[in-house]
């Protein structure tokens, strides 16, 4: 009779444990959604990521904006991958295909280049 219940308790949790939510882990799109703000010695990104997995990326240098287009991102374990992307750490600021970024501190940071310190911080 202990066996039977022990059985359909360890049953009962198999079904219940996945659907306990994420914890806050990068790989929920809505912890990763919003404005994200880098600031560089030659100007300012500022990118936006939507529910609909589009986002809006713009470069601007003493207010007024540079550089400006709208892509496609996608989670990808502890990384997120833009499509197109634009890289403003370079000199001048270079388009690619996609570009992948790591995600740090449960989605609030997302680097691209630690070397050169290039990384975007999640802002209100």
């Amino acid at each position: 009779m202990v066996n039977k219940q022990i059985f359909q308790l360890m049953i009962a949790l198999c079904f219940l444990i996945p659907s306990c939510g994420d914890g806050g882990q990068p790989g929920n799109t809505y912890s990763v959604q919003g404005r994200y703000v880098g600031n560089y010695s030659n100007g300012q990104e500022v990118i936006v990521l939507n529910q609909d997995n589009t986002f809006t990326q713009t470069f601007s240098r003493n207010g007024v904006t540079q550089h400006s287009l709208d892509g496609t991102w996608e989670l990808r374990n502890e990384s997120i991958v833009f499509s197109p992307f634009i890289v403003v750490d370079s000199s001048p600021p270079k388009q690619y295909g996609h570009v992948e970024g790591s995600l740090h501190k449960k989605g609030e940071v997302i680097s691209f280049n630690p070397d050169t310190d290039y990384f975007i911080r999640k802002s209100p």
